[in-house]
């Protein structure tokens, strides 16, 4: 027996947990008082230059312009919040980072609720809700696979989905901390470059199924897990999904 998705959610590049911090801006997330000043100053640096990323996003003209940079920028942000995630983790009791992203997520929820439809419109707007949904139970569920031994025939797999979750995780992410660095600037993006951002929104719900086969693979699931959010996927989410 071993602890399989534990051990990934320890090791910074690949925790699904970590580039969630990027999109909240530790300045003002619930992580930041518990860093020592050394540690702040750097963690400012890197969601600093995270923001810059997501700011060459917005800045495109359309979704074609970004789709010819789309790459080298989420190349750049899994470096970020690959470097970010290393300083968080020397730092903070592991334990605590699902409770942290539950306090996140709520943040997140808040900004977008209060100052999203204008930007964004309403269909957008509840989608991103949606994702933020999706992503809390998402983190819940990690939680879950964190704390259960897993049987050592099934470590190959799970490795593999916590890879998967993680990439889809990072998408999100990224496609989030786009959308409010556009509400920072105050700044419409055209449809066609919104929608890009919010079909990236559906790596949440990939991530969601990714993280169940892991429970799965742990016997675990129940009634508790039954009557959590239920997600809908047809061939077309897929196809949007695979898009990015």
């Amino acid at each position: 027996m071993g602890m399989g998705l534990l051990e990934v959610a320890i090791v910074p590049e690949m925790s699904p947990v970590m580039p969630l911090f990027s999109s909240a801006s530790l300045d003002s997330a619930p992580t930041s008082e518990r860093l020592q000043l050394p540690l702040a100053e750097i963690v400012k640096s890197l969601t600093s230059q995270l923001d810059q990323v997501a700011e060459r996003a917005i800045d495109c003209e359309s979704a074609e312009s970004f789709i010819v940079i789309r790459d080298q920028l989420l190349k750049r942000y899994v470096d970020l919040s690959q470097a970010l995630s290393h300083v968080i983790f020397a730092e903070l009791d592991k334990t605590a980072l699902t409770s942290i992203a539950d306090l996140v997520l709520e943040m997140l929820r808040e900004r977008f609720t209060t100052f999203g439809e204008p930007y964004f419109g309403s269909e957008a707007c509840g989608e991103i809700l949606f994702s933020l949904s999706t992503l809390r139970t998402v983190y819940r569920w990690v939680g879950e696979a964190a704390i259960t031994p897993i049987e050592s025939i099934n470590f190959q797999k799970d490795l593999e989905l916590a890879q998967k979750a993680f990439t889809n995780l990072t998408i999100t992410n990224f496609c989030l901390q786009a959308l409010l660095m556009a509400i920072r600037r105050t700044k419409r993006l055209p449809s066609d470059l919104l929608n890009q951002f919010t079909e990236g929104l559906r790596g949440s719900v990939m991530a969601y199924s990714y993280v169940r086969a892991a429970l799965d693979l742990r016997k675990v699931l129940d009634k508790r897990y039954e009557e959590e959010l239920q997600v809908s996927w047809d061939e077309e989410d897929e196809a949007l999904a695979n898009a990015w």
